[in-house]
C-alpha cells in the first residue's frame, strides 16, 4: 500500500465532512460510512468514516476516518481525524498515522478493535 497515496485520499475525503454541520455529523452517531477510493496509481483503498461522542453525549462530536487497501493493513489502518463542537467550531485536529490509537480504535471492520471505553475513558 502506498502510505502517501492512501493518506491524502483519506484527507480530501474527510476535508468532505469539515464542511458538514454539527447537526449533521451528529446524525452519523453509531452510523459508519464506508467507500472505496481509487488513487492515481490505480490502488483502490476503502475509507471509513465515524462520528462518535469526543467527551460525553451532546458535547463535542470526533470525526474519525481511516484508509486501508483490504490487505495487513486493515488491522492497522491509516487514519485522520477531527473534532467539531456544538457551536460548529473546531476543537483541534491531528493528523498522520497513530497506529497506538487508530489501529485499535474504532474501525468497525477491523476484528481487534478494542472500543472506545479504553481510549476516551467516560466520565462514569
Amino acid at each position: 500500500m502506498d502510505n502517501t497515496e492512501a493518506t491524502a485520499l483519506l484527507r480530501i475525503h474527510l476535508d468532505a465532512y469539515r464542511h458538514w454541520t454539527y447537526e449533521e455529523l451528529v446524525t452519523l452517531l453509531g452510523k459508519p460510512q464506508v467507500v472505496e477510493l481509487r488513487g492515481a496509481s490505480g490502488a483502490t483503498y476503502q475509507a471509513e468514516v465515524q462520528v462518535h461522542w469526543d467527551d460525553r453525549p451532546g458535547g463535542a462530536v470526533r470525526v474519525l476516518g481511516s484508509v486501508d487497501d483490504g490487505g495487513w493493513r486493515a488491522f492497522k489502518p491509516l487514519c485522520d481525524d477531527f473534532i467539531v463542537a456544538p457551536d460548529g467550531t473546531f476543537v483541534g485536529s491531528r493528523s498522520g498515522y497513530r497506529s497506538s490509537r487508530c489501529g485499535r480504535l474504532v474501525c468497525s471492520r477491523n476484528v481487534m478493535a478494542i472500543g472506545l471505553k479504553s481510549v476516551f475513558p467516560s466520565n462514569e
